[in-house]
């Protein structure tokens, strides 16, 4: 209860913590040179004044750290100022030559170091470590020249102390971590088209603490800006397009704005900037916030912007926590948007062989049957048996049958062709030729080298290209004979398909048949076309690296 109530209140809020801090150092030495009756050692009313006038400026700027994050950033450095002149004026009224435990020397010096640290990082913290080196010199010497008595060997002691103190508080600043946020992780739905707006609203809700959040989105093929809210604001709605560019509409940087006093704090360069007369936010207006965190989004796809409001202690360490969270939901738009189009790309892909193997399989298939049929025909007419006839018929429907199931088998396949067996290359295409000369009535001649295709993959493209090579052949050439060979030569296939029809039609432009130059062009080959009125030749040549 206690861990997570001092969370609450003091995680990620740097002003809360220096100010509470700074409270406690002034009241302790109040406190110890109350009690202590050697102290002060000189000055005793202006003593007791400075510390008590500081313990009361220490209670106003703890009262304003919790109260408003603008006047305490903007006050910050003052207040650093008057903590440095504090440290040097207690160490003139308390420093003697007998008692050093109630000196505000080295829990004022990491005071005011620490402070530096967390607030502005190390270089400022080198900046204050030299001046109030310094200045406790100057003050040293004043002293001395003045003629007061006090410990000068203590006092150049602890000028080393400050310098070695210095040192480490410079390389705790360096080594300073960005503030911790969680990972914006989400499980991808492959129906889902559009970012996941509603989980990184909620997600940066839940970083932030916040109370209500909106998100403003404008697609970059869309001109209207998108509005989803979360907490008390509305779930959903669209502003209509406002004519601005849209780098004008969301802002550059993280920032916390106060649109009723018209102000804010910047991210700008891994820094915080107050801005006055800078919190206009007609965006946020326009959805109904006057003050808050708002977090610029920038991706390949579109941009917009996150307001959240209603954090507590709200302050400069929610800007570094906002450009953090930017970064990681922008990443995840960005990611969602490569595996939209890597889906989309597998699927047009997938379309493609679908129509491609359709094409060159069941459809020439069909059109095999359709020429048997009408042959049929005629033979029965002409008064012939059609006994034998009926039984090739059936045996063709009968291989595409199989070949059909087979498709169908590959596409539930997790690895298309990872356990199709692999028969003898010869014996392969043989049956391929035999099944083909059946079909389309043609005779056909297969010679194949054993160490033709016996990768299954390659194979299975080898005889839809022979399928489809035999069917252009019959069907738009006429033929009456097609010679299939295939041989391979060093790590190169060579398969040639060669008939006697009439050719390509009149006018034909040199493309070749589109579904063979596909698969050929997806096997990384080359496909060369020769054809006369005397037939066709097709000349396919495939590199076997990288398609077995």
């Amino acid at each position: 209860m206690i861990v997570d109530l001092v969370s609450s209140h003091l995680k990620n809020r740097s002003g809360r913590i220096v100010a509470l801090c700074r409270l406690v150092l002034a009241l302790a030495f109040f406190a110890s040179l109350w009690i202590d009756p050697m102290q002060p050692v000189r000055s005793v009313p202006q003593g007791y004044a400075l510390l008590a006038g500081y313990s009361l400026f220490a209670l106003a700027m703890a009262v304003i750290a919790w109260r408003s994050w603008w006047h305490d950033f903007r006050l910050a450095r003052a207040a650093h100022v008057i903590d440095i002149l504090a440290f040097l004026a207690a160490i003139f009224v308390t420093e003697g030559t007998v008692d050093e435990f109630t000196s505000p020397f080295l829990a004022f010096y990491a005071y005011l170091m620490l402070s530096a640290t967390v607030r502005w990082g190390w270089q400022e913290t080198v900046r204050t470590g030299f001046v109030v080196t310094i200045l406790y010199l100057s003050v040293g010497l004043a002293m001395d020249g003045l003629g007061f008595e006090y410990d000068q060997f203590r006092f150049g002691r602890r000028v080393v102390y400050m310098a070695m103190l210095g040192l480490l508080l410079v390389w705790f600043g360096l080594q300073r971590q960005e503030p911790a946020i969680g990972r914006f992780m989400r499980m991808e739905d492959p129906a889902r088209t559009a970012p996941p707006f509603e989980e990184a609203l909620a997600y940066a809700v839940g970083q932030t603490g916040a109370r209500a959040g909106v998100l403003a989105w404008q697609d970059d093929d869309e001109p209207q800006v998108e509005i989803l809210g979360h907490g008390a604001f509305e779930a959903r709605r669209t502003l209509a397009p406002s004519g601005e560019d849209p780098a004008s509409l969301f802002g550059p940087a993280p920032r916390i704005f106060d649109r009723r006093r018209n102000r804010a704090i910047v991210h700008s360069h891994g820094r915080a900037l107050a801005l006055p007369r800078n919190g206009d936010e007609p965006l946020a207006g326009a959805i109904g916030i006057d003050e808050g965190l708002a977090i610029p989004l920038a991706t390949g796809t579109g941009q917009g912007e996150l307001f959240l409001t209603g954090i507590g202690g709200a302050g400069p360490d929610h800007l570094e926590i906002g450009r953090l969270i930017g970064a990681e939901i922008a990443a995840a738009f960005d990611r969602h948007a490569a595996q939209a189009l890597t889906r989309g790309a597998a699927v047009s892909r997938l379309r493609e062989t679908l129509a491609r193997d359709l094409h060159d399989s069941v459809a020439q298939s069909l059109a095999a049957a359709s020429l048997q049929l009408e042959g049929l025909r005629r033979y029965i007419v002409e008064g012939g048996d059609p006994a034998p006839a009926f039984d090739a018929l059936k045996r063709s429907l009968r291989n595409e049958q199989q070949q059909v199931r087979a498709m169908i088998g590959r596409l539930r396949a997790p690895e298309p062709f990872a356990d199709t067996p692999a028969p003898e290359p010869g014996d392969d295409f043989a049956g391929l030729a035999r099944e083909l000369q059946d079909s389309w009535r043609v005779s056909i001649a297969c010679r194949m080298d054993e160490a033709v295709a016996t990768a299954p993959r390659l194979r299975e493209q080898l005889r839809q290209i022979i399928r489809e090579g035999v069917a252009n052949a019959v069907r738009h050439g006429g033929a009456r004979a097609v010679e299939i060979s295939g041989a391979v030569s060093g790590r190169r296939l060579y398969l040639t398909i060669a008939d006697d029809g009439s050719g390509f039609a009149p006018g034909w432009n040199g493309q070749p048949p589109r579904s063979i130059a596909e698969r050929i062009a997806e096997l990384g080959g080359n496909l060369a076309v020769d054809s006369t009125a005397i037939g066709t030749v097709l000349v396919i040549d495939l590199d076997l690296e990288g398609n077995e």
